[in-house]
């Protein structure tokens, strides 16, 4: 685990503080997601591992890891027995994700400009993300990692954590 910050001051410096990080690590890709998605089932290192074969692809952006991709637009890459890897469309909205991903840096600093929340970078530079040429790639049936939010609905939202994967089509 690595301390971004000793303090933040208030919450739309929640980008400049990773992105002062992101741009001091040398690795191409990196998986990331923030600290209140709690995995609930096992990590499924199978459909990771065939997932990452993807990695030099040099217009991959980013490889989801949950269930979000497949709830929009997609193309199904390849077949598996229990999962399909799929891309998400190029105009399709949250491109941009702060769950379970594997990143390329360049295209996760691209997208990390300073003095946005968490909300506003997936929704505002998911709009700037669409039809911007490069792959955003998950998978269908079955993900790499089924977990749950420990806050949902946005800002301000009250309502209690459980562990059921649930998601709103987005």
């Amino acid at each position: 685990f690595v301390s971004i910050a000793d303090k933040q001051e208030n919450v739309n410096q929640w980008s400049t503080d990773f992105r002062n990080y992101f741009e001091t690590i040398e690795e191409e890709h990196f998986l990331w997601t923030v600290e209140d998605s709690y995995l609930i089932r096992p990590f499924n290192k199978h459909i990771f591992n065939e997932i990452t074969k993807y990695l030099d692809d040099e217009k991959l952006g980013r490889i989801s890891l949950v269930n979000a991709t497949e709830k929009k637009q997609h193309n199904i890459l390849e077949e598996h027995e229990n999962f399909n890897i799929i891309e998400q469309g190029q105009n399709t909205e949250y491109r941009i994700s702060v769950l379970w991903s594997i990143w390329k840096k360049e295209y996760l600093l691209k997208y990390l400009t300073p003095n946005q929340n968490p909300w506003d970078f997936e929704w505002n530079q998911s709009q700037k993300a669409k039809n911007d040429g490069f792959k955003v790639l998950g998978s269908s049936i079955s993900h790499g990692a089924d977990h749950a939010c420990g806050r949902r609905a946005g800002q301000g939202s009250s309502i209690p954590l459980d562990f059921n994967v649930r998601w709103k089509n987005y």
